[in-house]
This record gives C-alpha cells, structure tokens and sequence, in this order.
C-alpha cells in the first residue's frame, strides 16, 4: 500500500473565544471521546481472539523490539514456557478489549483534514462557515 506524502493539515474553527484563545494562546485542545458529536468515531472493539500459535508470534515480537527492559524478557520468556490454552487466551483477549475500552476514555482526540477546502467541513465545524481554517505544517 503506498500512502501519499501529507504535506500539511488543517483544523477548521467556529469564530467563538475558545477557538480566538488557540490562536493567541498557541495551544490545542484535546476532546474526549464521550465529548465528540459522533458517538461512533473512536467506538472501536477488538474482537480477534488470539490463538497459541499468533501468541508465541507476538512474543517472539515483541522480544526483538530494541529497548526491551530485562524485567520485561524475563516476564516474556516464562510466558514463552506456559503458553495458556485457547480458553485462557480468549479470556485475556476479552480483558485487553475491556481495558482498551475503559483507557480510551481518558484519550484526547484532535481532528484535522488534509484540505483547507472541504464544504463539509466548513458546514460542519465553522458555523457554518463563518469560522476559520488553520494549517498546521
């Protein structure tokens, strides 16, 4: 798959003083997922359950990874000598989805499009039209 080279991105604004505060402030802000006008855009389940071959996959990933610390390889190399079973697998594939879902409420989310000329955008996110687009290079 080849990704086209993004040269920049853009954020659109509705003129109010929370967006006039980023622009003299110089900062962003970071919404949380329950804040967002869809209640589907991060609503995100893994429901892949792994099996013992893909778990000594990951493993064996995840020994590789440069910066391992030595507490870490010694956890992975007793769990490389138990393999847990698929039952016990899907459990921990269930718990790391319940985790993932419960971490991701405390995510910041920060939205931006590669044109500064999308009317649905412009619709949608600077009252309606009367806002601002910035580039973010």
């Amino acid at each position: 798959m080849i990704c086209p080279e993004i040269a920049h991105l853009y954020k659109y604004y509705p003129l109010n003083q929370y967006s006039l505060s980023l622009l003299s402030n110089k900062k962003v802000w970071f919404s949380k997922p329950a804040r967002l006008n869809d209640p589907f855009d991060i609503d995100i389940d893994f429901t892949y359950l792994i099996n013992p071959s893909d778990f000594r996959y990951m493993i064996e990933f995840i020994k590789s990874q440069n910066g391992i610390s030595k507490e870490r390889l010694k956890e992975l190399k007793k769990l490389e000598k138990e393999i847990p079973d698929q039952n016990a697998l899907n459990e921990m594939s269930r718990g790391m989805n319940k985790r993932f879902r419960n971490d991701r409420k405390n995510w910041g989310v920060f939205c931006m499009c590669e044109s500064p000329k999308n009317i649905l955008m412009w619709s949608h996110y600077t009252d309606c039209h009367r806002g601002f687009c910035i580039q973010f290079v």
